[in-house]
């Protein structure tokens, strides 16, 4: 879905013109439509976010475009390093590439154009691996670890951009904590479509838009903005925006074990694809 400028600037809370001012400056670039008029994509509302937070934090135009550099590199140099990062995580599990491909559903030469930053990756791609290595997709992201490893700046979130998918992934948290804390901004009709599981637990806070969420226990829920909910993640579910552009906050739970007195969950068995059983969510209540 792409908005225009007056719906863009309504859902992050400034007036058009600031943003053709931010415009001018080079913070923004929006695509333009047949007629000229430029029309923004679930990106630039991430985009426009970051640019409303830095500056409201006294932060210079010319210190927010330097930051805001940090997502334009080359597309090339992002896939290198999330390329690296696979690679990495699969040597450190001792398993060849043809054996963390099949575990996962690749093809071989699919996970080596993935290592060798030749491809950039599907989500659905992205959420199988991180799934297999034991890792959430916002591990995935490139992102600098300030001084302060309790803080995350706005200019400073993980970014995760995949191929196609129209979903943006902002990490919240950095450090050695367990909660996974995500900004989700998805393009109508975005998400993963196959179901998936894996360790830990899930909240899940809507900002704005709507989301579609399922289970393969025949469980389904739309939630609206302010609608919340939370599951043990080893459920196998999937999910994707409704209409318009989804914004929400969402929440990973690594799995952890405090003790014998720990609740213990269901062993992780990798990557779950199931494409047919369960039927669409029907609105608000679980079915």
């Amino acid at each position: 879905m792409r908005l225009k400028i007056q719906q863009a600037a309504a859902l992050v809370g400034v007036s058009p013109q600031t943003i053709r001012k931010w415009e001018r400056y080079g913070l923004i670039q929006p695509q333009r439509d047949a007629a000229g008029h430029r029309c923004f994509l679930a990106p630039d509302l991430l985009r426009l976010q970051l640019i409303k937070q830095m500056l409201g934090r006294g932060t210079r135009m010319a210190a927010a475009a330097a930051l805001l550099g940090e997502l334009d590199e080359p597309p090339a140099h992002r896939r290198s390093e999330l390329g690296a990062t696979l690679q990495t995580a699969r040597e450190a599990r001792g398993w060849s590439r043809r054996a963390a491909a099949h575990r996962a559903g690749l093809s071989e030469p699919h996970l080596a154009a993935l290592e060798a930053g030749r491809s950039n990756g599907t989500l659905v791609t992205l959420q199988a691996l991180a799934t297999l290595y034991g890792m959430t997709l916002i591990d995935l992201a490139r992102g600098r670890v300030g001084a302060d490893p309790a803080l995350v700046r706005a200019g400073e979130r993980p970014v995760l951009l995949t191929s196609g998918s129209g979903v943006v992934l902002a990490g919240l948290a950095q450090g050695d904590v367990h909660l996974r804390p995500l900004l989700v901004t998805a393009d109508a009709g975005a998400g993963v479509d196959v179901f998936h599981g894996h360790p830990g637990e899930e909240f899940i806070w809507v900002v704005s838009g709507q989301l579609h969420l399922a289970f393969t226990d025949e469980r389904a829920y739309i939630l609206d903005a302010g609608d919340s909910v939370a599951f043990r993640s080893e459920r196998l579910h999937r999910w994707h925006a409704g209409d318009g552009i989804l914004q929400a906050i969402w929440v990973h739970r690594d799995a952890v074990v405090a003790g014998p007195e720990a609740r213990p969950g269901p062993p992780s068995s990798g990557f779950h694809e199931k494409r047919r059983g369960v039927p669409p969510p029907t609105p608000r209540d679980a079915v």
